[in-house]
Parts: structure tokens; sequence; C-alpha cells
């Protein structure tokens, strides 16, 4: 089974160990069945400092146009890496291959765990956006606590502790706020970065690993479909 994933920056957008991090932490959550392949746009990029949901909106054609070619070359299901979904919706009216959200999963994972979620958000514009993205899919009475990390993406390899130490006391707060599970609510701090399992272990609740959920959805889904 063939899962294409296209990343939101072109390759040259990218620090070559941020690419290898980012490809390592996806792989482990493959089964033996699964082959992972990764694509990047030709242009533009949301590796950057201060992003927000408008940094997105310009790289949805090019989404759009990476699933039309995974499924010409024969791929059974394609996913975008990140966790709000850009060029989800629109991916699914022009191709017949599943396009799978890490967000959506994640998502409908956690209202199956507990009655009300925590989100674990990059910065303070992603926030408003996750916000936005709760009330559309008619989640937002869900929210026990949202809170960022206020970290910028390309400060992550130096800022690991400061990461830690945040990420953890989030944690710390959303389940003092009556948060059963959490969702770090991203993919490029949180697990590429920092791993659920560190604030699992500081929350005592569960957290909810995007990669692993959307990976293991969309490996369900393309066995499903055989």
């Amino acid at each position: 089974m063939r899962l294409r994933i296209v990343f939101p920056s072109s390759r040259a957008g990218y620090p070559d160990r941020e690419v290898e991090l980012r490809n390592a932490t996806l792989r482990k959550f493959c089964g033996p069945d699964v082959e992972l392949e990764f694509v990047y746009p030709p242009t533009g990029g949301t590796f950057k400092q201060g992003l927000t949901w408008a940094d997105f909106q310009p790289m949805i054609p090019a989404f759009v146009d990476a699933a039309i070619t995974a499924e010409k070359d024969g791929c059974d299901a394609f996913m975008v890496h990140c966790v709000y979904d850009p060029g989800v919706a629109q991916i699914r009216t022009v191709t017949k291959i599943p396009c799978i959200g890490f967000g959506q999963s994640v998502f409908q994972a956690a209202i199956q765990i507990a009655p009300r979620f925590a989100l674990i958000t990059p910065n303070d514009s992603l926030t408003e956006t996750a916000l936005e993205i709760l009330e559309t899919n008619g989640l937002r009475d869900r929210l026990a606590h949202i809170e960022p990390l206020n970290i910028e993406l390309p400060e992550a390899h130096l800022r690991i502790a400061e990461l830690r130490t945040r990420g953890l006391d989030i944690a710390r707060r959303a389940k003092a706020a009556g948060a059963g599970v959490i969702i770090p609510y991203g993919l490029a701090l949180v697990p590429t970065h920092l791993s659920c399992e560190d604030i699992h272990q500081a929350a005592g609740v569960p957290v909810l690993n995007p990669a692993e959920i959307g990976i293991r959805t969309a490996e369900m889904i393309m066995a499903a479909l055989r």
C-alpha cells in the first residue's frame, strides 16, 4: 500500500536535519505493508517565523496538484503534513483515492476517549485558527483548555529544554482544567522535537500523537479499500 504525504514547504525551505526528523517520526508508525512517500511543493513555505494560517492558503493549489499526481502514480492514499488539514477538503473533491486528515483523525480519536480535550497549539495566531476549526466541526464545546507553545519552528532545535518545559506545564494546566485527553495540535514541534510520551508522564492523562494516529488511520483505510 502506497501512502504519499506532501510537506507544506518546498524542499529548499527545510534544513536537512528537519527533513530527517520529520521523515523518521512518520516512518516509525508505518506497518510493514505501507510504503511511505514524501513530496514537496515546488515553491513557497511554512517553515518560518510568525507562522499564520494565511501562510498555508497560497500552498493549497500545490497540495491539490500533488494529490492528483499521487492518484495518477497509483498511490492508495494521500495526506498533507499539517494537523490543520489545509487543502484536504479541496483534495477530496478532485481525487478518488482517500485524503486522510491528520487533524480530523486525532479529533475523532479524542472524542472517543474523554468528554473534554485540550489542545497544545504552536503559537498565538494558530490558536485562533484552531478555535475556528473546532467551531466548524462542532467540537468547540468539547474543549477544556487551549494554550500555545509560542516557540518558533526554525528555533525549535535550539530551544528543546524550553519547549519541553512549556509543553509539560501546559499539559498540567490542561489536566487541572478538566481535560481527559490532550492533543498536541501540530506536527512540526510535537512530536517532531518533543515526544508525546514526555507530556503524558507530566500530565497523567492520555496524550494523542497526531502523527501516529494519522498514519495508522490511513493504513486502516487503505487496507479496508483493498
